[in-house]
């Protein structure tokens, strides 16, 4: 339950209260007005920031953040009166532009939509009927103030009303912005009342259907925050209980979980890191910043349908060890071109410091960066993407490992990780290297076999035989008469022939999903014949006389077995740097 989260949280909170949460409020596009005591009306217009753009910092902005995050509404389910009025205090009063204007057949906004003064009169009518009957005595009630905010709204809005049309004609605000009205009474204690007592009467669900009752003479209920109480969702009522609410709080313990959830919903969406040492001086990120074996918390935040804030999923994860990670081995031996040198040179990959460290690897090599910005997605919203390499076939193998991956590097499970890498991550391989070619399949390789090795803790069967075989292979020409020992030994000298032989072909642009007929034989027999069917295709540009090719050809039909090939060894021997390209001629797909 969300309040197993709030330990951490509510230490913070009775330090800095509600200064935590509106440190980091964000306005929303629009024209403010603050209206002085005086009746001077000041006005700021709210743009909407860039994504890397820095939120406003001025005294200004402090001030109608401040009042903003009092004055709102829960939700249009707990709305004052109308649910085109957002606000929820007589200090303020909040209404979005469309509501009050359209378009005409001219496109000239001067059409008014909805009658503000009218919404203004139902507003303040709810709010002086609430205060007959309101049970928070502590709270002060100043008639006088509430009265004058009302009559100054009515007797002012035409003024109110030509200013937005400037505005419009202007195009500084359009339809889609809010029109937000302060009252600058000096007082913020004002603010601070009126959002309690608006808060008293909405924080639990369905006030006026048995769901709130009475212990030791104070209100508990269940919170309106994260659940929805109604016949659509049978199953959360318990029948056989007086009150059918699934959970019950007071009011306090409500309240700390509305502010709680107030302080995620101004951080970035989508899942979130907090440690249990967490100053919350700062917005949360989705990387790490707590010591070894540091207890975390790990939250997903996001708007539904009905732009509804919902924590849609959270973890609390005890003795949480960050800096696990796994270490990139260049198992294939691969190696890169140095313009500058004439040389080549082996790649040497960064494996970080931490698992965060390790999953942006495995993302880069082998999602190529689609893997974390998937996971605050939803798998509708996935969609095909020629220039990142989102297939279909690669959008299916994302969606099958989002889960264990999350799971392995935010929560510490690795079980599921194991299954992702031996069933999912080979096939990730050769779509990266149908997409994008052998290089960078070479580096998704080397990471897949890096798993390998993590996951049997440095000791995996196939990065040996792979180091192996490279290493050995140097020496296949040397000796003039060499069989095979072993299926794996036939599997990577088949790897480097196929790819000699595929690189041979002299078409403009060449596709590595050439090999996929290869990759479809699982018996030796079965590859030879297929070895057979594109040497005939492409021997017009392969050299009688070159020895090196023609032995190694041989040496693999010689491969007379009916065994199964090991396809991993196959795909290490045509990824791997080519016997048959001992100088620096390459294939054009190398770019």
């Amino acid at each position: 339950m969300i309040c197993n989260l709030l330990e951490r949280f509510r230490e913070v909170y009775k330090i800095r209260g509600d200064d935590l949460i509106i440190e980091n409020h964000l306005l929303k596009k629009g024209l403010y007005l603050k209206i002085l005591e005086d009746g001077t009306i000041q006005s700021t217009i709210i743009k909407k920031k860039k994504k890397d753009e820095e939120p406003d910092n001025t005294k200004e902005y402090k001030w109608f953040r401040k009042a903003d995050f009092y004055g709102g509404y829960l939700d249009s389910n707990k709305a004052i009166k109308n649910k085109r009025v957002h606000s929820a205090i007589y200090p303020a009063f909040f209404i979005k532009i469309k509501t009050i204007k359209k378009l005409d057949k001219n496109n000239n906004v001067n059409t008014r939509y909805e009658d503000p003064l009218k919404l203004i009169n139902e507003y303040y009518e709810v709010l002086e009927k609430n205060y007959c009957k309101a049970t928070e005595e502590n709270l002060k009630y100043d008639k006088k103030k509430l009265n004058w905010t009302k009559t100054f709204l009515i007797d002012r809005w035409n003024a109110i009303e030509n200013m937005i049309d400037e505005l419009l004609k202007d195009n500084q605000i359009d339809l889609e912005d809010y029109l937000k009205i302060f009252f600058e009474f000096y007082d913020w204690g004002i603010y601070k009342d009126e959002s309690s007592r608006y808060l008293s009467k909405k924080i639990f669900l369905s006030y006026n259907k048995g769901n709130i009752y009475y212990k030791n003479k104070e209100e508990h209920g269940c919170s309106c925050f994260n659940v929805n109480l109604n016949e659509d969702k049978p199953y959360l009522k318990h029948r056989t209980r007086v009150t059918q609410i699934p959970y019950v709080y007071d009011f306090r313990e409500a309240i700390i979980i509305y502010k709680y959830l107030k302080w995620i919903a101004n951080q970035k969406i989508g899942y979130s890191i907090i440690e249990s040492n967490y100053s919350y001086k700062t917005p949360i990120s989705f990387s790490y910043s707590a010591n070894e074996n540091n207890d975390a918390i790990i939250v997903k935040s996001e708007f539904n349908k009905k732009g509804t804030f919902i924590l849609s999923d959270f973890d609390i994860i005890p003795s949480f060890n960050k800096n696990r990670k796994i270490e990139i081995v260049n198992v294939l031996n691969t190696k890169e071109y140095n313009e500058d040198t004439k040389t080549c040179l082996k790649v040497n990959y960064d494996s970080g410091t931490n698992i965060y460290d390790s999953l942006c690897n495995i993302d880069k090599y082998i999602y190529n960066n689609n893997l974390r910005q998937s996971f605050d997605k939803k798998k509708e919203e996935l969609k095909t993407n020629s220039k990142t390499g989102m297939t279909q076939n690669f959008i299916n193998l994302l969606n099958q490992s989002l889960d264990s991956l999350l799971n392995f590097a935010y929560k510490g499970v690795e079980d599921g990780f194991e299954n992702i890498v031996y069933s999912i991550f080979p096939f990730l391989v050769r779509e990266r290297l149908k997409v994008f070619g052998r290089k960078k399949a070479a580096d998704a390789f080397n990471t897949y076999v890096s798993c390998r090795n993590y996951i049997n803790k440095g000791e995996d069967k196939l990065a040996g035989k792979i180091t192996k075989l490279v290493n050995k292979s140097m020496d296949l020409f040397k000796k003039e008469n060499m069989d095979f020992n072993c299926i794996d030994e036939y599997s990577f000298i088949a790897g480097q022939v196929v790819y000699y032989i595929l690189s041979r072909n002299k078409a403009d642009k060449k596709n590595h999903d050439l090999v996929e007929p290869f990759l479809a034989k699982h018996r030796a027999s079965d590859l030879n014949k297929e070895i057979k069917f594109w040497f005939r295709k492409y021997s017009y540009d392969i050299r009688m006389n070159f020895e090196n090719f023609n032995k190694a050809f041989s040496m693999v039909l010689g491969y007379d077995s009916d065994e199964k090939i090991n396809e991993d060894i196959f795909l290490a021997g045509y990824l791997t740097n080519n016997l048959f390209y001992m100088n620096r001629e390459e294939v054009s797909d190398e770019k």
